[in-house]
């Protein structure tokens, strides 16, 4: 009876972590596949997602906090499941581990979809470059002016 708030607030966090994670997978294959507005319009969808696990998060540990006063032990995970009886304990050391998990995998999916992000930004910038140099104005000759490098001459067979 003493985990449920904690138990719900996890159930809630990995019901938004999951959905998080289905999302940031899409992105990846947004990137990947060069599609902007799919991207454009995840961006908001992800952002709302992390925001939401940041909330439930503050809400969990301040549970956590609380329960852990109420036990008479220290704030943390491994000395309030030890205070617990073992069918309260159990329960939560489990959903606590599948949250450790869950968020690992978030974590690697954000830092390959950062190097995706990353990777496309150099390939936009290196081409904007290339584009600049061949589309700027062009130089224009005069009679006066020296030729650089100097062309090669022709010169027939009877000279």
């Amino acid at each position: 009876m003493n985990t449920r708030e904690i138990t719900t607030l996890w159930a809630d966090w990995l019901r938004h972590a999951e959905r998080l994670f289905l999302l940031l997978h899409e992105q990846t294959v947004a990137v990947t596949l060069r599609d902007v507005p799919r991207v454009e319009r995840l961006t908001p969808l992800i952002l709302q997602g992390m925001e939401a696990l940041r909330a439930i998060d503050s809400l969990a540990v301040n549970a956590l906090r609380a329960l852990a006063e109420r036990l008479g032990v220290e704030a943390g995970l491994r000395a309030i499941v030890a205070a617990l009886p073992k069918e309260e304990g159990q329960p939560l050391q489990a959903t606590a581990n599948k949250i450790v998990v869950l968020e690992g995998k978030i974590g690697h999916v954000v830092a390959k979809n950062r190097k995706l992000l990353e990777a496309e930004m150099t390939f936009v910038d290196g081409t904007l470059t290339l584009i600049a140099r061949e589309g700027g104005p062009k130089p224009r000759r005069s009679p006066y002016t020296r030729r650089n490098p100097p062309e090669a001459i022709l010169l027939s067979e009877a000279a």
